[in-house]
């Protein structure tokens, strides 16, 4: 039986408390621009995905759906006097 994998194109490993990034691009016209890897600190790719991910479609169609109330709590705690 026969794996259907990718092939390993490098066998490069970021340093400690880097990330090793590729970044492809494709633009409005269908045109796709690739990146080499790039080797960043771990805090730099961190805050660009968590950009990218406010940015995506996903979070907007997210967002535009009507949130659910959570039912209120009917029980009250109540401090008792001597």
């Amino acid at each position: 039986m026969a794996r259907s994998f990718l092939p390993r194109t490098s066998t490069r490993l970021p340093g400690r408390g880097k990330a090793l990034v590729k970044v492809t691009l494709v633009d409005e016209n269908g045109f796709t621009y690739e990146y080499a890897d790039l080797e960043v600190p771990m805090g730099v790719a961190r805050d660009a995905v968590a950009q990218l991910h406010l940015q995506s479609d996903a979070v907007a169609s997210a967002a535009a759906a009507p949130a659910e109330k959570a039912p209120a709590d009917s029980r009250r705690s109540r401090r008792r006097t001597a």
